[in-house]
């Protein structure tokens, strides 16, 4: 059982070059990181960019259904992280607001992503498209065929979960699954 009196923290110090654990009313342990070999500073701060990354994709359930985050929800979250970490910013959060919006998630959305890239130019252009513009998009030549390929690799991971959605409707509402053609 943890208890306050065992309760850790942990701190760092940018200008001292310490990371410190702090484990109760024990002394703390410090870390001093210019004492660490160049090749384990190196693998630290990978894992700092691994651990910041997938943290992006923690995204909570729906509240309303219980859902979680799709695949694409969660790239996309990691894809912004990315995008900010890149960005060249010494900002550790992701700015709030309009900047950081959920990317859409349609298909057409993630072709241009594909061809021309997730940029915050294209993201304006794409959200100022009326339904007809979108539609006159999807069909357009340059967009076309990633389009098809996109559906197909949908269609591909869907029929990967059917068979598990269907023993949850079976199990859980009394649905009978689809019979095999």
């Amino acid at each position: 059982m943890t208890t306050k009196a065992d309760k850790m923290s942990v701190t760092h110090d940018a200008a001292e070059g310490t990371v410190t654990w702090t484990i109760g009313a024990l002394p703390p342990v410090v870390l001093h990181t210019a004492k660490a070999h160049a090749d384990m500073a190196e693998r630290a701060m990978y894992h700092g960019y691994m651990a910041r990354g997938s943290d992006r994709a923690a995204i909570a359930r729906d509240p309303k259904t219980g859902a979680s985050a799709s695949a694409t929800e969660k790239r996309e979250a990691i894809a912004r992280w990315v995008a900010h970490v890149e960005s060249g910013t010494s900002e550790w959060e992701l700015p709030r607001g309009a900047a950081v919006a959920p990317r859409p998630t349609s298909v057409l959305w993630r072709a241009i992503v594909d061809k021309w890239g997730d940029t915050a130019e294209n993201l304006k252009a794409y959200r100022a498209l009326t339904p007809a513009e979108r539609v006159a998009m999807a069909q357009h030549s340059d967009l076309r065929d990633i389009i098809a390929d996109i559906e197909r690799e949908d269609r591909a991971a869907a029929a990967l979960v059917a068979p598990e959605a269907a023993a949850l409707l079976a199990g859980r509402f009394g649905v009978a699954p689809p019979k095999a053609e």
